[in-house]
């Protein structure tokens, strides 16, 4: 949906993207290359970024090093993908007409402030982007369809929830009455579902009551499936909130919760086409886990089995009604789990693989659509695993050396050995450099000092100021995850 904005905000986000997911410096060729622009065009990106959003960002930039973003502790660079959404005209336009279908062109151009040819434009963008998406903007008048009316609604609320989330309520109802509403259909139907897709759940609601109320209706409604006519039965006893939520609304309508609430409410419930499709899931999800256990040798409860089964049919059954992108312009799955393919080399390893393997062969995207989510959400739902990951990290003996005497080598010690991850063995230099006999170095994997070391191979040694900078930490860091990756590469499995 990035193409909806204009072509500079484009590539800024583009740059954004690269900037907020790199590990350290990068060089300037590198980033123009990624963004399809000059160098210049680059450097001016970077100083709108930073003039525009100081209170979120800081980018550096080194003639040696290349370009690197710092981010704000107190805020995250989600506001900014967020500014962006709601400054743009043409996202204002797909708001608006989520709202307000059916208002004619002069209204829009009167509502927006827009010349006749700019909504023209705005719209194009739109169709461009919604088609992609298996949906259309129709103009006379304005309203948004789709031939599955599903897609839709998914669209709208994942819309809203990037946009606005939980914490800026964006409807005209009650935000306390609609999760309420959900939590008591997660806990009467047995759901099971997890916080974020509660949430999910409750945006979901919204939208659908919003579509219906304004004649959107689900047609290709299976009545014949038995969870189905269970559900409608079921749903009978909510009628009294659903109306609660309507008259919030100010509107009276007659919602047949025996079709569509239901069908729309309970999507993921009925996109399997014979039971056996959901048991070939169900062992697919089995077989990862069971992969994961055996490779990095952790211990999985069948509580944690369960969980991670209903993520893998609820991604499949997601992808088989809504197979696009789930966000609009943040992925925040991937920043999420930049974080954890920095911290869990091994595990992020080893899930790529599998994911891969089962995408070649069920041909379905597991890996190139769903990596970043599944790779997040596995580590949610399975309880402990963060904490079994570390303790089953292979150690790590790093020597510190200083030629300014033991005293500022173990300051050293302590001022990079706090930034190291856990599972890392700290030697310290137990003598003087100017004392006769020659200093002999003990065998280690990993040298950080503040002078040269002869003798010791360039991959080993790592050289640090006397008072280490912030750019020495973050190399640093980075160093240990490239030693912690090489252990991966040893790894049988992933040697296959």
């Amino acid at each position: 949906m990035e193409i909806i904005l204009s072509t500079a905000m484009h590539r800024r986000i583009e740059l954004l993207n690269i900037l907020s997911t790199a590990k350290s410096w990068l060089h300037l060729d590198k980033l123009a290359r990624a963004v399809d622009a000059s160098k210049k065009t680059v450097m001016s990106d970077c100083q709108y970024l930073e003039d525009r959003w100081p209170h979120i960002l800081t980018i550096e930039t080194s003639k040696k090093d290349g370009v690197r973003l710092l981010e704000a502790n107190n805020r995250s660079v989600h506001d900014i993908y967020v500014e962006m959404i709601r400054e743009s005209t043409t996202f204002s336009l797909l708001e608006g007409v989520f709202f307000e279908p059916n208002r004619s062109s002069e209204y829009w151009e009167k509502k927006l402030f827009l010349s006749a040819s700019s909504l023209y434009r705005a719209t194009g963008k739109l169709n461009n982007a919604l088609q992609n998406r298996n949906m259309e903007l129709n103009r006379s008048p304005f309203q948004l369809v789709s031939e599955d009316e599903r897609v839709a609604r998914y669209f709208f609320s994942s819309y809203f929830l990037e946009v606005y989330g939980i914490h800026e309520w964006s409807f005209a109802v009650p935000k306390q009455t609609v999760i309420k509403l959900a939590m008591k259909m997660n806990q009467d139907f047995n759901l099971r579902l997890n916080d974020s897709q509660m949430v999910e759940l409750a945006f979901l609601i919204v939208v659908t009551l919003y579509r219906e109320q304004q004649g959107w209706l689900i047609t290709n409604v299976n009545f014949e499936d038995p969870l189905y006519r269970e559900r409608v039965e079921k749903m009978k006893r909510y009628e009294d909130e659903i109306q609660e939520i309507l008259d919030s609304m100010g509107v009276v309508i007659d919602t047949n919760l025996g079709s569509d609430f239901t069908y729309s409410i309970f999507w993921w419930e009925f996109g399997w086409d014979n039971p056996q499709e959901r048991i070939r899931i169900d062992q697919l999800a089995t077989n990862f886990t069971n992969i994961l256990t055996d490779v990095l040798n952790v211990p999985l409860s069948e509580e944690n089995l369960e969980k991670i089964v209903l993520l893998f049919e609820y991604v499949y059954a997601k992808h088989k009604m809504y197979p696009y992108k789930k966000y609009i312009v943040y992925n925040r799955t991937l920043f999420s789990s930049v974080g954890l393919q920095q911290s869990f080399v091994l595990y992020t390893k080893v899930v790529e693989k599998t994911l891969k393997e089962k995408e070649k062969k069920y041909k379905f995207p597991w890996y190139s659509m769903y990596y970043e989510e599944i790779l997040d959400e596995v580590l949610i739902r399975w309880d402990n695993l963060a904490e079994d990951l570390v303790a089953r990290r292979p150690q790590i003996k790093i020597g510190v050396f200083s030629d300014l005497g033991i005293d500022h080598a173990k300051l050293l010690a302590n001022l990079v050995g706090r930034h190291l991850y856990e599972n890392v063995e700290v030697v310290v230099q137990n003598r003087p450099f100017h004392e006769v006999n020659r200093y002999t170095f003990p065998d280690l994997e990993f040298y950080v000092s503040n002078f040269n070391i002869e003798g010791i191979p360039e991959e080993k040694l790592f050289i640090v100021e006397d008072f280490p900078s912030f750019k020495n930490q973050l190399d640093l860091r980075r160093r240990i995850d490239d030693r912690r990756l090489s252990y991966s590469r040893k790894i049988p499995y992933l040697l296959e």
